[in-house]
């Protein structure tokens, strides 16, 4: 599937699993899709399908995602 970012979460820490994460960046907005597979603690961003510029916006999004729910 070309270049993509492996995701794998300490679930403990970020209050959510990639199910979860996942739902949250499929609902937010920008709207970013990611595969997630029966694993709870993982999933892949498929960088390929993004256009120019977008890497960043999926960083962003990502870091507030896991910084809104982390625990020390």
């Amino acid at each position: 599937y070309g270049v993509s970012l492996d995701v794998s979460l300490d679930i403990e820490r970020v209050g959510r699993t990639a199910h979860q994460m996942a739902r949250e960046l499929d609902e937010g907005e920008p709207r970013i899709w990611v595969l997630t597979d029966e694993s709870e603690d993982s999933f892949k961003v498929n960088s390929h399908t993004l256009n120019a510029g977008e890497a960043q916006l999926v960083a962003d999004r990502l870091s507030e995602i896991l910084r809104s729910g982390m625990t020390e």
